[in-house]
């Protein structure tokens, strides 16, 4: 008799909607790479998952044959398809893979190893020794979560698909392939020895299989080798009767295939009396009553629903395990983000109220420094010119009768400049010029080393808590003055030797006093003239004192913005990858809340189709 399954107005709709979740998760699976932190599911292993229950949702009904070791799980197997040693049975632990049973007219055996790839093919005794983890094949892929597919020619199967599993309680590998393989079940046969019924591991079994609403039948095994049948079903209820539907079935599943061979033969024969004899031992060793239960507790009327009750709850709980972690992925990279933001802040706040601000109040104190000492330095120049006008004035240049008397040659104005630099030079000494630039550089180094080298100390990048090194910076800087010290003294002989050139004030002047005759400067004829010519230099002086001091600053204006620049390029390079990296994180966080609105609306959608194929 076979189990009877019928196809659903509501399949097709489940079908398309799984197709469907599988696309959209697909879309995702790129997030998987860098998703932080372990997940009990991603989205890769759930297209995976999702495909497989698709797959499992238009096959047959599956019900898996479960207990601890040495239970009878096999024993009851070959006993309900009336196949002696089809499955391997034995008083150790057999199975090693989850063997899966399956109609065909054709009988064959097919293995697939852990990753899907069909590593043998052939008979079914050939196909079974990779299931007995006692055999050589066995062992070799034994707990790998290979698959060993049978197909066989019982009526027993024309909708059902039988999953055989190792046993509980042997070893933490059978374990897991057993408990691996219950989300594939629809309904599930517990298997208790009746020798010894309610074991820890049993237990465990049969809670997983109701918190994931799964059917559950206990059938106790060797009921004919107890001593009183009513105790051991009763131990069995006592234990196990929460957890499963109705009552437990008592089986003796060695009469059970006697009794099938024993009917095929009747049947042949066409003896009555036989079987009737077979038939009262069938209804004995409970072979009736499992059968019975089976078709009217798992298969009959609701199966259809049944069926696509559990792989949309499934496909759910999937579903919400993903809306979950994409929330978390979520948030967590949205703080992430949310925390660079706070360090580029600070690091704009270092530019914009601190770096950029300190380059021109350096800039006014460096002027101010230099403004200082040159005033100084033309105070001393002025009182120099004054002592050289006298000097003049007194005849301290001397250069014959002719040539006051005559119009100046070229060649004798060479001469007179000449001989005014040196008569100059014994006034205002090249090392005074020398100190002077020595003092500015040596006061402008101190100010600038002392404050940046204080700022640098405070600054920090986005991506780091420590302050910079200030040591290159401050080398930097001294570096640069010391290249510009031997400029400034250039920069100065050479705009004092403007006044010496022709038409500068010292040789108007010297000329004016050899023109108007030595005797009548040494008679100080013209004083009031002197005083005058006195003045309009100072005057000069005072003109090309802000000249002086804008040409010197800029020098040292020029090194205080490379050096701010300097600063505030390290922290915008920080700043920079710190602002690509909030830039990604941004654009992850996008993409896992996207993440999250697409699982709730498939789990909508997904509640929408379970109303309808349940109503």
């Amino acid at each position: 008799m076979p189990i009877p399954y019928v196809a659903s107005s509501s399949r097709a709709e489940i079908r398309d909607h799984l197709a469907y979740v599988v696309r959209v998760l697909g879309q995702h699976r790129r997030l998987d790479e860098i998703r932080a932190g372990a997940t009990p599911i991603d989205f890769t292993n759930a297209v995976r998952r999702i495909e497989e229950l698709s797959s499992r949702y238009e096959e047959p009904f599956r019900l898996a044959v479960v207990g601890e070791f040495k239970a009878g799980k096999s024993t009851l197997i070959n006993a309900l398809l009336g196949r002696r040693d089809l499955v391997p049975e034995g008083v150790t632990p057999t199975t090693g893979a989850v063997t899966e049973i399956w109609w065909g007219e054709d009988e064959s055996g097919e293995v697939l190893d852990g990753k899907g790839t069909r590593v043998f093919q052939g008979t079914i005794q050939q196909a079974v020794k990779f299931a007995d983890q006692r055999s050589s094949e066995g062992k070799r892929l034994s707990g790998q979560g290979a698959r060993v597919i049978l197909r066989v020619a019982s009526d027993f199967l024309r909708n059902l698909v039988i999953l055989d599993t190792p046993g509980l309680g042997a070893n933490d590998r059978d374990d897991k392939a057993t408990y691996d393989c219950l989300h594939l079940a629809d309904a599930a046969i517990l298997v208790v020895n009746g020798l010894q019924p309610g074991g820890e591991d049993s237990l465990t079994l049969t809670e997983r299989l109701r918190t994931t609403k799964r059917k559950l039948l206990t059938v106790v095994t060797r009921i004919d080798k107890v001593t009183n049948p009513s105790d051991a079903l009763s131990a069995a209820k006592a234990v196990f009767g929460d957890f499963a539907v109705g009552e437990p079935i008592g089986v003796a599943s060695p009469a059970i295939l006697i009794a099938l061979e024993a009917l095929k033969v009747a049947d042949e024969r066409r003896d009555a009396d036989a079987i009737k004899a077979a038939n009262v031992a069938l209804v004995e060793s409970g072979y009736f009553a499992l059968r019975e239960r089976l078709d009217d507790d798992c298969f009959a009327g609701q199966a259809t629903t049944a069926r696509a009750t559990r792989t949309l709850a499934d496909l759910k709980n999937m579903l919400h395990r993903l809306e979950i972690d994409s929330g978390h992925q979520a948030g967590r990279t949205q703080e992430q983000a949310t925390a660079i933001e706070a360090e580029l802040s600070s690091a704009r706040r270092q530019i914009n109220d601190v770096l950029r601000p300190k380059i021109p109040f350096l800039e006014a104190k460096i002027e101010e420094s230099v403004e200082g000492y040159i005033a100084e330095f033309i105070a001393h120049l002025g009182e120099a010119i004054d002592v050289f006008v006298e000097r003049i004035a007194d005849g301290g240049v001397e250069l014959g009768l002719r040539s006051i008397a005559a119009k100046f040659s070229k060649k004798q104005e060479e001469k007179l400049n000449r001989h005014l630099r040196d008569d100059f030079a014994d006034l205002f000494p090249d090392e005074q010029l020398a100190s002077v630039v020595g003092q500015i550089s040596r006061a402008v180094s101190r100010l600038m080393e002392l404050e940046w080298t204080e700022i640098a100390t405070k600054a920090t990048g986005p991506d780091s808590s420590k302050a910079f090194d200030p040591t290159g910076l401050i080398r930097q800087i001294c570096d640069h003055l010391a290249q510009v010290a031997a400029t400034l003294s250039l920069e100065m002989a050479a705009w004092i030797a403007l006044l010496f050139i022709p038409g500068g004030v010292l040789v108007d002047l010297a000329a004016l006093f050899l023109s108007r005759g030595a005797s009548a400067a040494v008679a100080g004829a013209e004083p009031a003239r002197i005083a005058r010519i006195q003045r309009e230099a100072k005057v000069r002086l005072r003109g090309m004192r802000r000249q002086l001091v804008d040409k010197l600053s800029e020098h040292f204006r020029k090194i205080n913005s490379q050096t701010a620049e300097e600063l505030i390029g390290r922290v915008s390079a920080s700043a920079s990858a710190k602002e690509n990296a909030r830039s990604g994180l941004l654009d992850v966080a996008e993409r896992w809340r996207a993440a999250h609105a697409d699982m709730l609306r498939l789990i909508a959608d997904g509640d929408d189709i379970q109303f309808g194929a349940t109503a």
